[in-house]
Formats: C-alpha cells, sequence, structure tokens
C-alpha cells in the first residue's frame, strides 16, 4: 500500500483493499481503526511502489511483475487510475511462434508491426525518442490485423485502444504504455483540429503542464512510447482538414506508411491461404488464443544480457541506417531511416534470441522494403519544407496560369500575378516580388521556398553562377522598363519531383 493514501479520510486505499476483495464494517468506527492500525504497523517488509510502469533503474515494471534484479527493496507497480489493465496471457510463446509470427516472415508491414513493439524495450536503455508508424489505407486492406498481430506481443486485444480520446485521455493512456508498444485504431475518429498536437504530444512524451488547487505548478505526466496507428486517411491529411500546418518534426515522429503492399492488401506472402480475408481472419482470431508472452520473453533476455546487448544494437542500428539511407538524404530523411533501423534491429536481436522464428536479415528485409515505399511515397529525399514548398509553387502556378499571368501586352489580366516568357523551347512564369512573397509562398518562409526551387532546378537566378539574386530583371510584355521577379520555370510542373 503506498502510504500517500494514507492521508485524507483513505477512501482511496479503502477501495483498492475493497476490489480485491476486502469486507470491511460499516462505520466510522471501523474505518478509523482500519487506518490507525495501518499507520501504527511495523511491517516485516518494504517495497517501493511506482505508479507507472516501463523502466526503473534496471528494472522493468509490467502491471503484474518486476523483471531485474537491480533493487535493495521489491519493486512493486500500484496506480489507481484506471488507464492500466493487466496484459494479460493466453497459449505459450511456442503456439505464438506457430500461428502468428511465422506468417510475418516474407510480409514487411507484420515484420515492421512486431519489430516495432520489441523496439519500445530498447528505447530508453538506448536514449531514443518515441515516436510511431501510421499504417494509412482504404478499407479492408488488413490495417487493424497489423495492429492485432503486433498487439499479441504484448497482450490480450482489449489492449488496443481506439483514437476517438481527448488529448487528455491520450496522456494517460500513453502514460500507462510507458517504454512499450501502443497500438491505436481509426485516426479519423480523431479531432482534425487536435491531430497535430496530439501526435507531437505522443511523440515527445511529455503531457500538458498543469497547475493544482492552489495554482502551483504540477509535474506533467511523462513517458515514452512506440505506438502504432491505422487510419484511411494520412496524418498530414488530416492535420490539414482541421486548418492546421504539416510540419516536418510531425514526419520524422510519425512515419505515414502506405498500408498496401501492391500484392494481397498489406501482405506480400499469403503462406498458402486462399487470399489477404483468409490470413487476416487466422491472425486476429490467432491473437485472441495466443498472446502476451514474446514482449515478456524480450524484456527478461535484455535484462539478462543488458551490456552485451547494447553492444550488439549500437553498431547494428548504425550499420542498416547507413545501407538504407540514400546518398545525398536531407536529415529528416536520416532521421526516419534511423527510427526504421531500431526498429529492424530490434527485430533481429529478437530473432536471434529465438524470440521469433525468423531467420538473420529477415526483420531487415522487411523493413527495408517499408523505408522505400515510405520514401517513394514521400517523393524524394528533400526535407519537408523543400518538399511543401515545391508543391505550394507548383499549386499556384496550375491554378492560375492562364489567369493571373500576361503573355501579350494587350492582354487584360485581373490580380495580376505576373507574366510568361519564352527563352528557347522553355517557358517561363516570372512572378512580381510581393505576390511571390504573400500569396505564392503564404504561410512559409520565401526565401526557404526560393531556395528549395533553385536547388531543384526550377528557379532561374540572377546571372550564371548559383549563388546570385534568386530574381532577375526581366521585361515584360507590354515593353516597359525591366523589373525584378522570380522566374520559374515550367520543369516544376513535370520534373521528376512533380509527386513530391
Amino acid at each position: 500500500l503506498q502510504l500517500e493514501l494514507l492521508a485524507g479520510d483513505g477512501l482511496e486505499y479503502r477501495k483498492i483493499f475493497m476490489r480485491r476483495g476486502l469486507n470491511i464494517a460499516p462505520g466510522s468506527k471501523a474505518r478509523h481503526s482500519l487506518s490507525e492500525y495501518l499507520q501504527t504497523v511495523t511491517p516485516a517488509l518494504k517495497v517501493l511502489c511506482v505508479s507507472k510502469t516501463g523502466w526503473h533503474g534496471k528494472n522493468y515494471i509490467t502491471t503484474t511483475e518486476s523483471i531485474g534484479a537491480e533493487s535493495t527493496e521489491p519493486i512493486i507497480f500500484q496506480s489507481p487510475s484506471a488507464n492500466f489493465t493487466e496484459s494479460g496471457k493466453a497459449g505459450t510463446l511456442e503456439s505464438w511462434q506457430q500461428q502468428i509470427a511465422k506468417y510475418c516472415i516474407g510480409n514487411s508491414r507484420l515484420l515492421l508491426a512486431v519489430s516495432a513493439g520489441f523496439s519500445s524495450v530498447i528505447a530508453k536503455p538506448l536514449s531514443i525518442e518515441g515516436g510511431g508508424f501510421h499504417f494509412r489505407g482504404r478499407s479492408s486492406t488488413g490495417k487493424t490485423t497489423a495492429l492485432h498481430v503486433a498487439n499479441s506481443i504484448l497482450g490480450q486485444p482489449e489492449l488496443i485502444r481506439r483514437w476517438r480520446a481527448t488529448d487528455n485521455g491520450l496522456e494517460g493512456v500513453a502514460t500507462s504504455c510507458n517504454d512499450s508498444l501502443l497500438c491505436l485504431d481509426e485516426i479519423e475518429e480523431l479531432s482534425a483540429k487536435a491531430a497535430g498536437s496530439v501526435a507531437y504530444m505522443l511523440a515527445n512524451g511529455s503531457g500538458k503542464q498543469r497547475a493544482n488547487r492552489n495554482g502551483e505548478s504540477r509535474a506533467a505526466q511523462q513517458w515514452r512510447v512506440v505506438f502504432l496507428s491505422t487510419g484511411e486517411i494520412a496524418l498530414s491529411d488530416h492535420i490539414k482538414a482541421g486548418g492546421n500546418t504539416v510540419r516536418a518534426g510531425h514526419e520524422v515522429r510519425i512515419v505515414d506508411l502506405l498500408a498496401d503492399t501492391g500484392h494481397h492488401g498489406i501482405f506480400e506472402d499469403l503462406h498458402g491461404f486462399d487470399g489477404g480475408a483468409d490470413l487476416s481472419r487466422h491472425l486476429v482470431e490467432a491473437a485472441e488464443q495466443n498472446h502476451g508472452h514474446a514482449l515478456e520473453a524480450f524484456i527478461k533476455k535484455f535484462v539478462e544480457n543488458r551490456e552485451q546487448a547494447l553492444k550488439v544494437l549500437r553498431p547494428l542500428i548504425e550499420r542498416i541506417a547507413k545501407t538504407i539511407t540514400p546518398p545525398n538524404a536531407d536529415g529528416q530523411v536520416q532521421r526516419v531511416a534511423s527510427r526504421f533501423a531500431t526498429v529492424a534491429a530490434a527485430g533481429e536481436l529478437a530473432a536471434m534470441w529465438e524470440i521469433v522464428p525468423w531467420s538473420e536479415g529477415e526483420a531487415m528485409e522487411g523493413i527495408d522494403a517499408c523505408f522505400k515505399s515510405w520514401l517513394s511515397e514521400r517523393g524524394g529525399v528533400s526535407s519537408q519544407e523543400s518538399t511543401e514548398a515545391i508543391k505550394q509553387v507548383r499549386k499556384f502556378i496550375e491554378q492560375h496560369g492562364s489567369s493571373r499571368f500576361s503573355i501579350r501586352a494587350e492582354d487584360k489580366i485581373i490580380n495580376r500575378a505576373g507574366f510568361i516568357k519564352t527563352k528557347g523551347d522553355e517557358k517561363y512564369y516570372c512572378i512580381l516580388p510581393v505576390t511571390f512573397r504573400e500569396d505564392v509562398c503564404k504561410g512559409l518562409n520565401h526565401k526557404v521556398v526560393a531556395e528549395a526551387l533553385q536547388t531543384h532546378g526550377h528557379l532561374l537566378p540572377e546571372g550564371d553562377s548559383d549563388n546570385g539574386r534568386p530574381d532577375r530583371k526581366e521585361r515584360p510584355p507590354e515593353g516597359k522598363s525591366s523589373q525584378r521577379v522570380f522566374v520559374i520555370s515550367e520543369s516544376i510542373l513535370s520534373g521528376e519531383d512533380a509527386t513530391c
């Protein structure tokens, strides 16, 4: 019993006792006697009570046990919060391997999902921040099946949560999954206006700073989780639907991954099943009957072999990240590659310890396929700011190319944005400086936009040098004196990055 529960009238500790079967006589005299006894008795053994699962020193605390031996006194988990649910167990590790884990072989999204669960345990020892992966795609592609498969390493299917919650509610949920895996289904149920801030909150591992009843600052909730999410839309689209701006930080914290592999929905290998629906049905049913063993086995192995495991993991993550990262990749892409590499390394470690029936390199190969899919959907290795900048300029030209740009002197243009010039076989959109800054680059830094355009060869700067001014002098079609404009090539509409 936590000593702090004895403060006040003792209602909280009596709830705990009665929930566990203790009969307490009615009346204030019985309650007073029980409180007096508890506050004066000298117990033969004292234990350290913690209100949060996960790593405490080199001990890993679950809702039911303490895994590890680094403590002068026993450690137990105790929390009155309703967010904490015992993981539960069913089947055996061997039956889980045969009924679930073996079907991950050859299926990149399932390999990622399970390995992500294992990576939640090694994040704190490696000082790696939390974050998540969002499986995006149309209905019935197997997204929720991936959650069931991943969650089965942790415990019962009821541990899969819904996005339908307030940010305060999700704080409590995240805290209950500290140093573990959190599965969240159907992102569409989350308020679009809150999507961006909630995504940051979960990944950053810190709740809102609040005040207590006296107006003094109260400690914010802290956690570190790896979470898996599903939805028919991308997180970025959900954020935009709420009228908010997508930031580069969203991309590196929550990796948006297309669930459909192009084969059988989320599956590449059906392992003899007639179709994706049959394999999906088998995995969901198997997860109900076999769960709660794999993550516990991984934790115990890690506790027993902590120093050796860390020596293996650090260079392995670095090597995998270096292997999958394309040349000249932006720092944001490198951070995402490192996130994929951490997950792959956790999967490889689980295979080495025979917790999963995968051969060496299986997790690495599957997660490499996921990373390439993400990179292809993203549209390149440039920074997110550059990608968004080019998208915005392209959209402006596509929408206003024939209505706000003059070609001939006699053209009468309302709300003129600039003019069009032809140099050889190339057409250029010459945008007036104020329009470029205030309309084309609305919400963005116009210098960053100009740099991105120039880097991708869409902007014709002053002079032949790349170090020249981003704008240059051009004579408009009406024959007036030259004026400074931002000269953008029509290559922006059909270049290699047109899908970025």
